[in-house]
């Protein structure tokens, strides 16, 4: 068993051989505070959350759950050796994405398909980054980590990455499906390298703060106002044009994840009808 991945505050993975799945990843939840019993039943909760999420989702840009072990808090899922976007990056120079377009356009396609699929599902992941998609060129895109998901209509979600964070959250205390969508969008600006990893090159905010102190407030609009200008300087016809409509402050005029993919699929069909000749 080794770690393959960073240990967080309530969570570490590991990749082991299993005796039925073979090789697997084995995320074991747990918190800061996990040597106090009085934190157990906290552990056991966020477990028996993220375990019922995943055993009830299936889609190939997702992934896979094998099963868990209510004992140890622990999930085990499909181990795959890929890197996650955040390492996709040009370090420790500037952080930009050093894939190419048809990159971009291949984890946009996936992320929006698993997007949709979730969303027909009535639930919303709460934390879509670079950091949470794993990515090869052979097998593409793969949405991870399912700690914050929730289902529509539950408990407001305070957690998450700041800079993944839409406007609606600080303005209307509202964070819905759409906002997995403006996620994506963010994370679509540093693959289409519009700007740099913002979790390693842009001042951070406590989300949950945002509401009750005026200076994370701050320097949460001063981020957003920042993709707002990145936004408009998008061109307006292919991937970019679909991009800025994921990024629009408005959330009830954001296309859905459910749009995103037909977007994608009129641009496939248009460009495949352009290669056919014409008698």
């Amino acid at each position: 068993m080794r770690d393959i991945a960073s240990s967080k505050g309530f969570a570490s993975v590991f990749s082991a051989r299993h005796n039925v799945f073979g090789d697997t990843a084995v995320k074991v939840i747990r918190t800061k505070q996990a040597s106090q019993y009085s934190y157990i039943p906290t552990m056991a909760q966020n477990w028996k959350h993220e375990e019922q999420i995943l055993r009830k989702i299936k889609h190939p840009s997702i992934i896979r759950f094998f099963g868990s072990d209510a004992r140890l808090y622990s999930i085990y899922m499909e181990h795959l050796p890929f890197p996650d976007l955040n390492a996709w990056r040009n370090r420790p120079h500037d952080h930009y994405f050093t894939g190419t377009s048809d990159d971009a356009e291949r984890i946009l396609h996936d992320m929006a398909s698993a997007l949709e699929y979730l969303h027909e599902q009535k639930i919303q992941h709460n934390d879509i980054k670079p950091g949470n998609i794993l990515y090869d060129r052979d097998r593409g895109a793969v949405l991870i980590d399912f700690g914050l998901a929730s289902s529509y209509g539950a408990q407001l979600c305070t957690g998450g990455t700041p800079w993944y964070v839409p406007r609606e959250y600080v303005q209307d205390l509202e964070r819905g499906p759409k906002s997995d969508v403006f996620a994506l969008g963010v994370t679509l600006l540093y693959l289409l390298k519009k700007t740099p990893l913002p979790d390693v090159t842009q001042r951070g905010w406590v989300i949950c703060k945002v509401h009750r102190e005026s200076s994370e407030a701050m320097v949460m609009q001063a981020w957003l106002s920042k993709v707002e200008v990145i936004q408009n300087e998008l061109k307006r016809n292919g991937i970019e044009a679909l991009v800025s409509d994921m990024l629009n402050p408005l959330h009830h005029e954001r296309k859905s994840a459910k749009e995103v993919v037909e977007a994608m699929s009129q641009e496939n069909e248009q460009d495949l009808h352009s290669l056919v000749p014409h008698k």
